[in-house]
């Protein structure tokens, strides 16, 4: 079980570190989900700008998650020189 829930919460990057950004993001739903079901069926009461607060981080941090996919994508590749005369690798694209 804690097998499964390393590859769930593995970093994109380095599949063998946990990511921050995937933990924060599952705790925040998990606790939204409880505030709704809090506030449904046992009738508790909750202020509409927590609410409000709450649904944003989850959304932004779900963002953030769905972020790391693509990250690879911004990091500049590596130039080597491949001649004599100063051109880089870079340079011939």
């Amino acid at each position: 079980m804690i097998d499964i829930l390393k590859t769930v919460f593995a970093d994109s990057s380095n599949p063998q570190k946990v990511s921050s950004k995937r933990i924060a993001a599952f705790l925040l739903v998990i606790s939204l989900v409880i505030v709704v079901i809090g506030n449904m069926f046992f009738n508790y009461s909750i202020d509409e700008f927590i609410f409000a607060g709450l649904s944003e981080a989850v959304i932004w941090s779900l963002g953030f998650v769905g972020a790391e996919k693509f990250s690879g994508i911004v990091h500049p590749k590596p130039t080597r020189k491949i001649s004599n005369n100063n051109e880089t690798e870079a340079d011939m694209y």
